[in-house]
């Protein structure tokens, strides 16, 4: 009997601890907080170097926006030869993760982000403006853009993403519908994010504008094209001669496809710096389509054709402007089929030597280019033969280029270009008896120029 009683006890006992266990309402369990912040752990970064004038307000712009986020070491007076090496040296000595240099320009902030392990570039980036509104950009924008280059997150990205977690925890402990003031809210959110990543979006766009990716320091380039001119030859001060009458030339339209290259060996094999790259060997072919011309009844197959080499040197002024000094031989020809009976107008075959200065910056993606040669021709072919033309020719010679491109591509670039060359004679003194009779004369080419440039971009 006793037995039996216990037992009962026992399942009484059961039933109401189970009764109790239902009953007792379960808390609904929340996330854990976010430690994204405490694993935010501070990048050593070197400020190093920002080239440009009255860089000292905008320095200390620089290593404000830093310090917030990075453990920032002033590192302006730390010399460097700019090569990879040289970077990577530098932060070993500074214990450094990554090392910020820059370039300050009127109307922006060039800044390189480099990898300290190696030296390397990791990311270029520009900040536009001056005075105020370049320091607006420097406190909103470098900070994030030097983390990102970095793969870490600010103390205020952070601290953003902590606030977005405890909202969604929020958010799941409400048991009510939202209120009409939850709604308003909510959609203010929405409206905020979406401006943010607009502003993202801008930001993104004004890097992809920037053109900072390229390089112009290139090991290789090629450009193929075609020139479209007039050429006329003129003569001065001429009289009769025992031959008659000289007649001055204009060609009609000429066609000339071109082929041109720049090889700079030493990019190639050792990689792009200042001062490492000067000296490269430069090549241009030239060959006229053949065009029939009908001068003073006579018809005439006009034919051209341009052959140079040599050599260039390359001097770098800034990141995306240089300075170029050219020296080398060529030789050019006009020849004029159909008057091999009686000479109407000279058949000219030009060798000379050359030597000149040419100028390239790139401003964004816009490609500028100046250049000017001299020519110390030292024949002139059928024109110095003093039983057909003349006895004696002095000559000068000058060509000047400007060139507009835009790069599309750090690989390809659309470029155009107008050009003048022009040789200029002297036949003085004219010897008694001479067949044809003039104190000098004028070899003009004016074209355009419209082509591509296919380069290999150059290393960082």
């Amino acid at each position: 009997m006793q037995f039996r009683f216990a037992r009962v006890a026992l399942y009484t006992t059961l039933a109401l601890g189970c009764l109790l266990v239902h009953a007792t309402p379960v808390e609904a369990k929340s996330k854990p907080k976010s430690s994204a912040r405490a694993k935010v752990v501070k990048k050593t970064v070197a400020l190093g170097v920002i080239e440009g004038r009255k860089v000292d307000q905008v320095r200390d712009w620089i290593s404000e926006a830093l310090e917030g986020a990075f453990d920032v070491t002033d590192a302006d007076g730390f010399k460097v030869k700019g090569d990879n090496g040289s970077y990577a040296k530098m932060a070993t000595d500074l214990g450094v993760e990554a090392i910020v240099v820059g370039k300050l320009e009127k109307t922006k902030l060039v800044l390189t982000v480099r990898d300290g392990e190696n030296g390397k570039a990791l990311t270029t980036f520009d900040l536009a403006g001056s005075g105020a509104k370049l320091k607006t950009q420097i406190e909103k924008r470098l900070a994030s853009k030097v983390a990102r280059a970095l793969g870490v997150q600010t103390a205020a990205e952070a601290a953003q993403r902590d606030e977005e977690e405890e909202d969604e925890q929020e958010e799941e402990k409400a048991d009510a519908e939202p209120t009409e003031k939850d709604a308003d809210n909510e959609s203010s959110e929405d409206k905020s994010d979406g401006d943010d990543e607009k502003e993202e979006s801008d930001e993104d766009a004004d890097d992809d504008d920037s053109g900072s990716d390229y390089n112009p320091r290139t090991p290789l380039t090629v450009e193929l094209g075609a020139r479209i001119g007039q050429r006329e030859f003129k003569f001065n001060d001429a009289l009769v001669g025992t031959a008659g009458p000289l007649r001055d030339y204009s060609s009609g339209t000429d066609f000339t496809p071109t082929a041109s290259i720049a090889f700079y060996p030493i990019t190639l094999f050792s990689g792009s710096s200042f001062g490492s790259d000067i000296l490269g060997v430069v090549g241009r072919f030239e060959y006229k389509l053949p065009s029939t011309l009908d001068f003073r009844g006579t018809e005439l197959t006009a034919k051209s054709q341009t052959l140079e080499g040599g050599l260039r040197g390359r001097f770098c002024l800034g990141e995306y402007t240089e300075l170029g000094a050219n020296l080398g031989l060529g030789s050019h020809k006009y020849i004029l089929d159909g008057d091999e009976k009686d000479a109407i107008v000279p058949d000219v075959s030009y060798t000379y030597l050359y030597w000149g200065l040419d100028f390239q910056t790139q401003f964004s993606k816009v490609i500028v280019g100046l250049r000017a040669n001299m020519r110390m021709v030292t024949d002139t072919g059928e024109l110095q033969r003093s039983n057909l033309w003349f006895k004696n020719v002095g000559t000068t010679s000058v060509e000047a280029g400007l060139t507009l491109g835009y790069q599309l591509t750090p690989w390809f670039a659309v470029v155009g270009r107008g050009e003048l060359l022009q040789y200029g004679f002297d036949f003085n003194p004219i010897p008694a008896g001479a067949p044809r009779i003039a104190g000098g004369a004028t070899d003009r080419y004016i074209s355009g120029w419209l082509g591509f440039r296919f380069q290999v971009p150059g290393s960082d």
